[in-house]
C-alpha cells in the first residue's frame, strides 16, 4: 500500500513538480564523520505548526539544501523530523546514504551551505518536500508569508509597468503571479505578441523580462517546449469544458422553478429552460411549484456573522445573529402591507417557514424580460436546536434536484410566496 506521502505526491502531480520545481542541485559530497551531522542541526531547529499562519511555511533542517533539489511538491507533513540531506535519522545519529545502510554518512559541507537555514519561512510551494526538512499546514499558504513578513498585507498600489500588475499588492497564490497561463502572451520564442503589453518575455536565459512572475518554471527555455497551459493534460487551451454531462460548451439553465417559465438565452426551446441532464426523481419533480401560485423568487445565503449551520451553537455568533429572518424589498412590502419586523410566513409548493421580516433597499424588484419580479431573500443558518433562537430550517423551502456534474442539490434559487403571519 503506498505512503501517505506517496499518495500526496501523486494527487499533486509530477507534472506540476516538474514545471514549478527549480533545476537540480549538484550532489553534496560526503564529510568526514567526526563533523556534525545535519540531522544534529535539524533537531535543534524551530518548526512551524499547521495552526501557526505566520510559520506556515518553514526550512526545518540544514538538510534543506540538497532536498530542494527533489522534485516533488508535496507538503511535508513531519515538523521537527531531523533530516539530512539523504535520509531522516534520529537526533545525533548519521544518516547513511544512496548506497544503503553501508554507505557513508551524508552532511552538509560547509563550502556548499544550505540555500535556506533552519527555522527561516519558505519562499513558496515550490520549495515544499515530503522528506521532512520542510514544514508547512497548507501548501497554498507557501510563499504568503516569507522572510520579509507578511505578504499578504501589502498595500502598495505601484505598478511600474503600467499593465496592471500590482505586483507588491497583497499576494497572489502560487509565486505572487497575477495572470494565469501568461505564458500565452508571448509567441513560441518567448516574444510577446504585442511589445506593448509584456506580461511573459524570454530573456534567453530565463523568463524574467516580463511584468508578471512567469506561470511555469522559470528557466525553461522556449526551445523545450513547455506550453501556456500546464494545468491541461493536453498543455494546450480548450475550446469547450472536458466531461460535462450536458454538453461541451457551457448553458445557461433557468432554476426549476422559475418566475421567467423560458430560457432567455434559447426562448425557442421549450426543452431547454432547465437542465435536461439533471437529476430529479418523480416524486420531486411532482413537488415542484408554479409561478401563478408562487410568483416570488426566492434565494437562500449566508451571513457574516455564521458559517453555515455550525455557529448557532456558537455563544459569541448567536449573540450578534441571534434570530432568523427574511428580507424583502420596500415596494413588496407595500404591495403586502409588511412592516418592518413583522412576523411573516413564507411558503413553496413544499413547505413553509415563519420569521421576523427585514424590509430594505438593497432588495429591489428585478426587470426580467420585461416582467418585474420581487425578490425574497432566506439566510441559511437557523434549524433544528442551538444557542441562538430556535427557528426555522430554509430546506424546508426548497426544491431537491441534483446538478448535472456534481449533484449539488438546486437549493439556491426557487419559487415562494410571503404574507403577514
Amino acid at each position: 500500500m503506498p505512503s501517505p506521502q506517496e499518495l500526496l505526491r501523486e494527487i499533486s502531480g509530477k507534472a506540476l513538480a516538474d514545471l514549478y520545481a527549480p533545476p537540480p542541485a549538484p550532489p553534496v559530497p560526503p564529510y568526514p564523520q567526526s563533523k556534525q551531522t545535519a540531522a544534529t542541526q535539524a533537531a535543534e531547529a524551530p518548526t512551524a505548526g499547521a495552526g501557526d499562519s505566520k510559520a506556515a511555511a518553514q526550512a526545518v533542517g540544514a538538510g534543506a539544501a540538497a532536498a530542494m533539489a527533489s522534485r516533488s511538491p508535496s507538503a511535508a507533513v513531519k515538523p521537527g523530523a531531523a533530516t539530512t540531506t539523504a535520509s531522516t535519522a534520529p537526533s545525533g545519529a548519521p544518516a547513511r546514504g544512496p548506497a544503503g545502510p553501508s554507505g557513508p554518512p551524508i552532511v552538509t559541507t560547509p563550502t556548499a551551505p544550505p540555500i535556506l537555514k533552519a527555522g527561516e519561512q519558505l519562499p513558496g510551494f515550490a520549495v515544499l518536500r515530503d522528506d521532512g526538512t520542510t514544514s508547512c499546514g497548507n501548501w497554498i499558504y507557501a510563499g504568503c508569508w516569507s522572510q520579509a513578513g507578511n505578504l499578504t498585507a501589502r498595500r502598495d498600489t505601484s505598478d511600474p509597468t503600467g499593465l496592471g500588475v500590482f505586483p507588491n499588492w497583497g499576494y497572489a497564490w502560487p509565486a505572487n503571479r497575477r495572470i494565469l497561463y501568461n505564458r500565452a502572451s508571448a509567441d513560441k520564442d518567448g516574444k510577446p505578441w504585442d511589445p506593448t503589453r509584456r506580461y511573459m518575455a524570454w530573456n534567453g536565459t530565463s523568463w524574467a523580462g516580463g511584468a508578471d512572475v512567469p506561470d511555469m518554471r522559470p528557466d525553461a527555455a522556449p526551445e523545450q517546449g513547455v506550453g501556456a497551459f500546464i494545468m491541461n493534460p493536453e498543455g494546450v487551451a480548450r475550446l469547450h469544458a472536458v466531461g460535462m454531462n450536458e454538453g461541451p460548451f457551457p448553458e445557461h439553465y433557468e432554476p426549476f422553478e422559475t418566475p421567467v417559465g423560458v430560457n432567455l438565452m434559447c426562448p425557442g426551446n421549450p426543452k431547454a429552460v432547465s437542465n435536461p441532464a439533471a437529476r430529479v426523481y418523480k416524486g420531486d419533480l411532482e413537488a415542484f411549484g408554479k409561478k401563478e401560485e408562487f410568483p416570488y423568487a426566492a434565494t437562500t445565503y449566508r451571513l457574516t456573522e455564521h458559517l453555515h449551520y455550525w455557529t448557532k451553537h456558537a455563544r459569541s455568533n448567536a449573540i450578534v445573529q441571534p434570530a432568523p429572518f427574511v428580507e424583502i424589498g420596500e415596494e413588496l412590502a407595500r404591495e403586502k402591507g409588511i412592516q418592518q419586523g413583522d412576523r411573516v410566513k413564507v411558503r413553496s409548493n413544499r413547505g413553509e417557514v415563519i420569521a421576523a421580516c427585514v424590509v430594505t433597499k438593497r432588495m429591489k424588484a428585478l426587470d426580467v424580460n420585461g416582467k418585474k419580479v420581487h425578490h425574497v431573500g432566506i439566510p441559511i443558518h437557523w434549524g433544528f436546536k442551538g444557542v441562538t433562537q430556535n427557528g426555522y430550517l430554509a430546506n424546508a423551502l426548497t426544491p431537491f434536484v441534483g446538478d448535472a456534474n456534481s449533484q449539488t442539490p438546486e437549493f439556491k434559487a426557487f419559487l415562494v410566496n410571503i404574507e403577514k403571519a
